[in-house]
């Protein structure tokens, strides 16, 4: 995946996580995705998104450690 300086767009954010690019801006801005920090610029209605891939990798493995343990429940 492509960095910027800053880390990773939205865009690759949202391939890696296999949401769609909207839903990656709404998580974070309600604090939902915790991948990084969606930041107001100042008195507007945008936002500047700053996303770190190790974030993403930690939320990834989070999400699948709790899917391993969840189908283990249906099993057992």
């Amino acid at each position: 995946m492509r960095k910027s300086k800053i880390g990773v767009s939205v865009k690759e954010a949202s391939q890696q996580l296999g949401y769609p690019e909207q839903a990656v801006r709404v998580l974070m801005r309600r604090g939902k995705l915790p991948i990084g920090i969606a930041e107001r610029i100042s008195g507007g209605e945008r936002y500047t998104y700053y996303i770190s891939q190790e974030l993403i990798d930690a939320y990834l493995m989070r999400s699948r450690s709790e899917q391993t343990g969840a189908e283990l429940e249906i099993i057992i």
